[in-house]
């Protein structure tokens, strides 16, 4: 017969101590939402937010412009949005003062006017875009028509197949990398 060894209340209640795990913090996670144009405003400024179903686009969404009957033009009036993806069947022209980031896809049927300023990182961009302000392009890929009448910096390799390109005599094209 084995031997119980009586343990005192004090070495129970040690025993039984809770442990509180201890927990870190890992980077943030987000994941894109995506915000569709009503056009239920004034029909045509991307920063009102009645032309938007389910609110203003920020930093990481993804957007998605139908052709609405109420909507001939978007005009594109905010200081350094970044975009994921936008799938566009509008015309959309980047006012003067305005700067827009794309990171992943531009697609559609609409087209992309830039007067103001359109980076494009690692970015497919499917639809045609006129540029006559400032348009910086990393690691992308255009597969529609690019005229160029301002200035165009292109940096890394860049593909421009299936694209017609047209560099304005005045233009400034600036290659890098």
């Amino acid at each position: 017969m084995r031997s119980r060894r009586h343990t005192s209340k004090h070495e129970r209640k040690r025993a039984t101590r809770f442990v509180r795990p201890r927990l870190r913090c890992l980077e943030e996670r987000l994941t894109p939402t995506t915000r569709t144009w009503s056009g239920g405003g004034d029909g045509a400024t991307w920063s009102q937010a009645a032309n938007w179903q389910n609110g203003l686009p920020v930093n990481g969404d993804s957007v998605v412009i139908d052709d609405v009957p109420a909507t001939t033009l978007v005009h594109f009036d905010v200081l350094g949005l970044s975009l994921v993806t936008l799938d566009c069947d509008e015309a959309i022209q980047i006012d003067s003062g305005a700067d827009l980031t794309l990171t992943s896809a531009a697609i559609g049927t609409g087209s992309l006017a830039n007067v103001g300023k359109l980076t494009c990182q690692a970015a497919t961009v499917s639809l045609p875009v006129t540029n006559s302000g400032a348009l910086e392009s990393t690691n992308s890929t255009f597969n529609a028509a690019l005229e160029n009448q301002k200035t165009l910096a292109v940096f890394g390799p860049n593909n421009a197949a299936g694209a017609a390109f047209h560099n304005a005599a005045d233009a400034i094209l600036q290659l890098t990398g």
